[in-house]
């Protein structure tokens, strides 16, 4: 029996000892908890961040291909922001394309908060294709700004010849994605630079000075 004391006594642990090493333990796990919980969230706003980076390259990429085809560029009013018009050829025959970036405003089921999306219209040949997001997550039409500088010819005092600066479109746009209770949105804005396709129709040269 004396024995079987001493063991009891050397491997046990009293109750004292038991409660002193939850208490250290619960000390230590509320800490944890958080930091496994925030790192649990932490992918929601990096995938958040990554589908903004993601839809803005790709909208350069749809901007720069309209804005190299396009012959002329009319900025909207309203809810729209402007359109690119160009002829294409089929079968030999001209045929008219326009494409329009327009806002279109919605709310959120689950958030209710106020969002929206940049839409692309094609219309080729008369025929109206159904629009397309580009952008998700702009919040209002004000997010979005297309600003357009024309072509420019200007002539040279010096050299005798016409000048040619390039037209572009610049647009800004900010979006707002839900990134989790925990971190609230994610806030991107980016610009887009777009170059016109260069209209090599140079003006005829002023006559020179008597």
């Amino acid at each position: 029996m004396k024995y079987l004391k001493k063991s009891m006594n050397q491997w046990g642990m009293s109750l004292i000892e038991l409660s002193a090493a939850l208490a250290i333990g619960a000390v230590i796990m509320v800490p944890l908890t958080s930091i496994i919980s925030i790192q649990l969230r932490a992918p929601v706003k990096m995938v958040s961040e990554i589908t903004a980076k993601r839809q803005l390259q790709k909208a350069s990429l749809i901007m720069t291909e309209d804005a190299s085809a396009g012959e002329t560029f009319e900025l909207g009013t309203g809810q729209e922001y402007g359109t690119f018009f160009w002829e294409e050829l089929s079968n030999g025959d001209p045929v008219p394309v326009s494409v329009r970036y327009f806002f279109d405003a919605a709310i959120d089921r689950e958030s209710k908060i106020e969002t929206g999306t940049l839409l692309r219209n094609v219309t080729r040949g008369g025929q109206d294709l159904p629009p397309k997001i580009l952008l998700e997550g702009i919040s209002k039409y004000e997010d979005v700004v297309f600003e357009y500088t024309p072509a420019d010819w200007t002539f040279g005092d010096l050299s005798r010849d016409w000048t040619l600066a390039g037209g572009k479109i610049e647009v800004t746009a900010t979006q707002t994605l839900d990134a989790g209770a925990e971190f609230g949105a994610t806030v991107t804005t980016e610009k887009i630079i777009a170059h016109l396709r260069p209209d090599m129709t140079r003006p005829v040269n002023q006559p020179s000075p008597q």
